[in-house]
């Protein structure tokens, strides 16, 4: 029933006892447009995003089998003071409405486990998150938000929180019991340091912050051993500790749009790094063991002050994207012939002379790209 231009749903349809699924999504949909009568106990995935809804629909809380509601995409702007009777529900998607407040109801959702919020005019999150013991993912992204509510910091089962393109300018310092935290993303804020508490989740896997204003990384960086992506890109860091090559699992690292001027040859021991980004900084030369990065199969290094590529480049075997434009290069080392699996060079806006950029044409495979 998707898609069909509906304003008015009948009231027998909500009655059906076998009806367990129903999208209602990219319609024409208002509160009363729905006719929501008694309850129903059959119905457990309901989409209704994509319609003209004003304000969550009360009687909702009449479906006791409900597991998935979708209402991203409307104008709610309200909730209603109780939702108990929703008790089995699992996933609420909530984005791209007109909620300036998380209201306390919300805590009523005891076996919520999914909870999405991006895109709207949130300011807080108000009180009664903490009760949600089996939430696991909590996204609100674009929003408004200043602070992170300690109610978010009891949430021990929590495992995902997306909190990018808000207004925090610092994140708390009390992180130890979100012990099942893997993924962070507080990107696109004003966050100015890292807390050293936050570098104690030894489980987190995925953490970004970029876009912010940090200038920077703390030492315990070392205690995040199961890293696998770290994006401190588009922040205002000169220096990085040599304790970032302690972070073994790490296979993406974006660092660019920064102020930093050099690598430390410590930091090249990442074994399993595939993806490096370094665009628009400041560095002159890069370490002449960044040939150990063995595993890197993407380094991307436009616009810096780079005169030359150390010769070890030759020894980054599964390398397939190597981006350096925009540097200060006349020549690339001869090892540069080593790489059998490159499938993409550019080299644009440098200072190589006609004559090499024909030389390197014969180092590389036939179907590696170049863009000169």
């Amino acid at each position: 029933m998707a898609a069909n231009g509906i304003t008015n749903i009948a009231e027998e349809l909500w009655q059906l006892k076998q009806l367990n699924y129903l999208n209602l999504s990219e319609n024409q949909l208002k509160n009363e447009g729905l006719n929501l009568a008694g309850k129903s106990n059959a119905l457990e995935v309901l989409h209704l995003e994509v319609n003209a809804l004003a304000s969550f629909p009360m009687k909702l809380n009449n479906f006791a089998a409900l597991k998935y509601l979708n209402l991203s995409s409307n104008q709610i702007a309200s909730i209603p003071n109780s939702l108990n009777g929703l008790q089995n529900l699992e996933t609420l998607i909530l984005d791209w409405n007109a909620l300036q407040e998380l209201p306390v109801p919300v805590g009523d959702l005891k076996a919520l486990k999914y909870l999405e919020l991006n895109h709207n005019i949130l300011r807080s999150f108000g009180a009664g998150l903490n009760s949600l013991d089996n939430l696991e993912v909590l996204n609100a992204n674009d929003n408004l938000i200043s602070e992170i509510p300690d109610d978010i910091l009891q949430l021990k089962s929590l495992q995902n929180l997306e909190l990018s393109g808000n207004q925090l300018k610092s994140l708390p310092q009390n992180w130890a019991a979100l012990i099942e935290l893997l993924q962070l993303d507080a990107s696109r804020n004003e966050i100015s340091s890292i807390p050293e508490s936050l570098l104690k989740l030894v489980n987190l896997t995925k953490l970004n912050l970029r876009a912010n204003t940090i200038d920077t990384i703390p030492v315990a960086i070392k205690n995040m051993t199961h890293l696998v992506m770290l994006d401190l890109g588009e922040n205002s860091m000169e220096i990085l500790p040599v304790e970032l090559g302690e972070l073994k699992q790490l296979t993406t690292l974006k660092l660019d749009g920064n102020l930093i001027q050099k690598l430390d040859p410590l930091i090249m021991d990442l074994p399993n790094l595939t993806s490096l980004e370094l665009d628009g900084n400041l560095i002159k030369k890069l370490p002449i063991n960044l040939g150990d990065l063995t595993a890197l199969k993407y380094l991307s290094i436009n616009g810096n002050q780079l005169k030359k590529l150390p010769e070890s480049v030759g020894m980054l075997s599964n390398l397939t994207y190597l981006s350096i434009e925009a540097n200060l290069l006349k020549k690339l080392p001869e090892s540069i012939q080593n790489l059998k699996n490159l499938k993409h060079l550019s080299i644009s806006k440098n200072l190589m002379d006609f004559e090499e950029q024909k030389k390197i044409k014969t180092w590389l495979p036939e179907d590696c790209i170049i863009l000169m």
